[in-house]
């Protein structure tokens, strides 16, 4: 999730096998659009991939395996 994480290790986190990391991943602002664009498409989980199309994606605050909302 850290803003200075180089684009290159954002690009292989978007596609992590662990949901948790592909949160962190799409919701980073340094992440660019090329790449939010392919990951969130081919996320398994569906909450993930509505989130992340938001004008302001909302990936984080929801447990990964049970969605639910989690205290930040």
């Amino acid at each position: 999730m850290h803003e200075t994480c180089v684009p290159e290790l954002l690009d292989r986190l978007a596609e992590d096998p662990w949901v948790e990391i592909r949160q962190a991943a799409l919701g980073n602002g340094a992440l660019d659009a090329s790449t939010l664009t392919r990951a969130t498409e081919r996320n398994p989980v569906e909450w993930v991939r509505e989130a992340a199309n938001e004008p302001e994606p909302q990936v984080h605050g929801r447990c990964g395996r049970c969605e639910r909302l989690v205290l930040q």
